[in-house]
This record gives C-alpha cells, sequence and structure tokens, in this order.
C-alpha cells in the first residue's frame, strides 16, 4: 500500500506541501465528480410545488436514481429546461392516456387521486397518448394548467427533501447555492 501511494503522489521528491496539495486536488475532482454524475445540493425557489415544497427547503438532486428503474409516478423529477431547473411531479407515464377535466387528471378514464394537490385552476386537456420516452409533469400548486408533456432525457433526477426552509440561511450561504445552480444550468 504504501509502496502505491509512493508511486502515485511522488513520495520522497517533494515537500509535504506538495502532497498535501495533490491530495487537495484529488478531494477536490472527486467532490466535482460526485456533483456532477451522483447528485447535486439545491434549494428551491419558487411556489409551483406548494405544499410539498416551500421557498427555501434543502434538497438534493439523485442523478443516479434512474439508472436501474424509469421514473415513476407520483416522482418529484428535477427537469432540465433551456433556461432553467424546474422541479415537478411525474403525473403520467409514456403509453398511458391522459386527460385533465376541471383540473383533475385521469388516467384511462379514471380520476388520479392526488392528495397533495391543494389548489386548482379549471383546465382541461382533451384525451390523448402520451407518447414513448415522454413524462406527463405538474407541479403540486397548480395555476393557469400548467402541466407539462416532457422528454425523458430532460429528468436530471430525482428529488430528496433534505432540510427546511433556508429562510434563516445567510446571504452567502443562499448565493453559494444558487451559484452552483447556475453553473448546472450553464452545463
Amino acid at each position: 500500500m504504501r509502496a502505491a501511494t509512493q508511486l502515485l503522489w511522488g513520495a520522497g521528491s517533494g515537500t509535504r506541501a506538495k502532497a498535501a496539495l495533490r491530495w487537495l486536488l484529488l478531494v477536490l475532482v472527486l467532490a466535482w465528480l460526485l456533483r456532477r454524475w451522483v447528485w447535486m445540493p439545491t434549494i428551491i425557489l419558487g411556489d409551483s410545488m406548494l405544499p410539498t415544497l416551500h421557498q427555501g427547503h434543502l434538497a438534493a438532486v439523485s442523478k443516479l436514481a434512474y439508472w436501474r428503474r424509469p421514473p415513476q409516478r407520483g416522482d418529484l423529477v428535477v427537469i432540465r429546461t433551456e433556461k432553467e431547473l424546474i422541479v415537478k411531479r411525474i403525473i403520467a407515464l409514456p403509453g398511458e392516456e391522459a386527460a385533465v377535466t376541471n383540473g383533475c387528471v385521469y388516467l384511462a378514464g379514471r380520476q388520479l387521486p392526488e392528495p397533495y394537490v391543494v389548489f386548482r385552476e379549471p383546465s382541461n386537456i382533451a384525451p390523448g397518448r402520451i407518447p414513448p420516452d415522454r413524462f406527463l409533469v405538474a407541479g403540486d400548486h397548480r395555476r393557469g394548467g400548467e402541466f407539462l408533456l416532457v422528454m425523458a432525457h430532460r429528468i436530471v433526477g430525482r428529488l430528496k427533501i433534505i432540510g427546511s426552509p433556508a429562510a434563516n440561511r445567510g446571504p452567502g450561504e443562499m448565493l453559494e447555492v444558487m451559484t452552483d445552480q447556475l453553473d448546472e444550468i450553464a452545463k
């Protein structure tokens, strides 16, 4: 083990400062890889997911959640749009017959029970089959008939709530998390 460490880090050929710098670089690269490919921290902004998610909720996006299984109805997902990342709930799956009548979702003619929806505007969408590789999503706080048909490759991952609203966080912490989110959008 020691010989492998010496070979990898060049022990004996530099100072402790160089070795510490190499370890720091390794840790930073591993952290970047984890954030890029495994999970990403985020803070909820907006009210489209009320009452489930509130402004300032600390959450994590599991980017590996759908490697073993496809997204399921009811999952909270993070979706990459052209401008931003948004959080929505999966309402209908590829191949399902879906309709919206007076703000209520119907799958194959039967009303979908949605106890998490508190506010519905009377919106209507004619019955139709969800195309392959697409999902019907919506926020829990439904205003203006906010239903979206999303391509599967736009789903970044599954959202996990890990903390209460961050209203008591300092501006530096909020700015840091929002900067991370903007970096993710830019990629």
